[in-house]
């Protein structure tokens, strides 16, 4: 770690002894004092993430997965996410579901990303690592097809204003997918699900609320819309 801040600062000084020798003012670009602020960041952090500081370990594996103040590696970035895990950090686990659900510089591997999604969904409470285990139940990988459980984990995430597992529940619940076909809740899910289609878009370009919207109050009558309004008032979601 030391040689690599020691080189960062020769090559400065290089340059700017090479300046001097052709008298010119050395150059200092952005680019060089940006680096130099990463090499120290990563030399500021990295006796905390030693010391057991979860936050500092897992900001220390993004610092290795990105190269940011030190040389890239995959390994690295693997072993301090799973420090930072270990100790319950939210996102060190549901970044490690999602490397393990992707095969993102590991093996795809559906039984770990359930477990750490599984974690992060359930101990930290996490709406995205919730989202992701109702899919992965919806689906059927690495934990059983299980309609039920997916909508139990859809439902936690959507109540915490996650706009694809709104979308989703309000398909399950016009569908019947695992729970009574309920044209009402479809719309009410539906509906909190507009508020932030832009995020449902960007989390699955099929996501579209305003499309779905359309088709589904074709499907409803007035009074049925007035019902489902009436229940939107009285939820309290994000």
């Amino acid at each position: 770690m030391k040689r690599l801040l020691f080189a960062t600062i020769a090559l400065i000084f290089l340059a700017g002894t090479t300046y001097w020798i052709l008298g010119q003012k050395p150059e200092i670009t952005p680019e060089m004092i940006n680096k130099i602020k990463k090499v120290s960041r990563f030399k500021e952090l990295l006796p905390k993430a030693e010391a057991g500081n979860a936050e500092a370990q897992f900001q220390i594996a993004k610092m290795y997965e990105s190269g940011d103040g030190v040389k890239k590696d995959p390994q690295q970035t693997l072993n301090w996410l799973i420090k930072a895990a270990d100790q319950g950090h939210a996102k060190a686990r549901y970044t490690l579901g999602w490397m393990y659900a992707n095969g993102i510089t590991v093996r795809q591997d559906y039984f770990l990303a359930a477990k750490y999604y599984r974690l992060a969904a359930t101990f930290n409470n996490d709406p995205e690592a919730q989202y992701r285990m109702g899919e992965l139940h919806f689906n059927g990988r690495g934990v059983e097809n299980d309609y039920g459980k997916a909508i139990e984990y859809y439902q936690r995430a959507a109540k915490q204003g996650h706009p694809a597992a709104q979308y989703i529940l309000s398909s399950m619940y016009e569908e019947g997918w695992g729970i009574k076909r309920d044209l009402v809740m479809s719309y009410v899910w539906l509906k909190l699900a507009e508020r932030k289609s832009d995020e449902a878009k960007a989390i699955n370009k099929k996501f579209d609320p305003q499309r779905k919207m359309v088709n589904l109050r074709e499907k409803m009558n007035n009074f049925q819309v007035e019902q489902a309004e009436k229940q939107l008032l009285s939820m309290k979601i994000r």
